[in-house]
């Protein structure tokens, strides 16, 4: 079984992502430790990436995986989840650990 993805799809994302922390790609490289003619090509979709690119990228741009490399319907036939775990993980960490105060006291019952 062969499994792949769309890169230039997935590159879209990551630009856009990118964009929205207002990163440079030259500080998204940095920041992965790669070069910047690197990122300008995974995003065009002119090369793939590997799963320790991937996971730099997810990092560096606080996202998860699914996010980078499904379309977002995906996750919506899911519940959801991913457009969850997207938004916990794109807050800084101050907000990001209110909310799951917040998320872990409603699953308590309080």
């Amino acid at each position: 079984m062969t499994y792949s993805y769309d890169r230039v799809r997935t590159g879209r994302r990551i630009q856009a992502r990118r964009m929205a922390l207002e990163l440079t790609q030259e500080q998204l490289a940095e920041r992965m430790d790669c070069s910047l003619r690197f990122v300008a090509d995974v995003e065009r979709g002119a090369v793939g990436m590997s799963i320790d690119s991937l996971m730099r990228a997810c990092a560096t741009l606080h996202t998860s995986p699914d996010a980078l490399l499904r379309d977002g319907e995906a996750g919506e036939a899911e519940g959801g989840e991913a457009a969850l775990m997207e938004a916990l993980l794109s807050l800084p960490a101050r907000r990001r650990e209110t909310a799951l105060d917040i998320l872990r006291a409603y699953l308590r019952g309080e």
